[in-house]
């Protein structure tokens, strides 16, 4: 069905960004950047341990903090 054409589709992107990390330098950038990227999509707050006094008490609920995600800001330079 749909659903399983989709991850088909996920799968093949996923074994193409994985071949690119040992492809050269500008590729091996690009799956590390990836990597990050899918990490920085993975992380929530319930990941860090809440810390008293320094962290708000309004986020020690780990419900509260399995809610709060990163914020990601892309940018790219060029070289031409």
């Amino acid at each position: 069905g749909e659903a399983d054409d989709h991850d088909s589709e996920v799968a093949v992107l996923d074994g193409i960004m994985s071949a690119m990390r040992t492809t050269g330098f500008q590729a091996t950038a690009l799956g590390t950047a990836v990597d990050e990227i899918n990490r920085m999509r993975s992380w929530r707050l319930s990941d860090a341990p809440f810390r008293e006094g320094v962290d708000d008490p309004d986020l020690r609920d780990p419900s509260a903090r399995s809610k709060i995600r990163a914020r990601i800001f892309l940018s790219y330079t060029s070289n031409q």
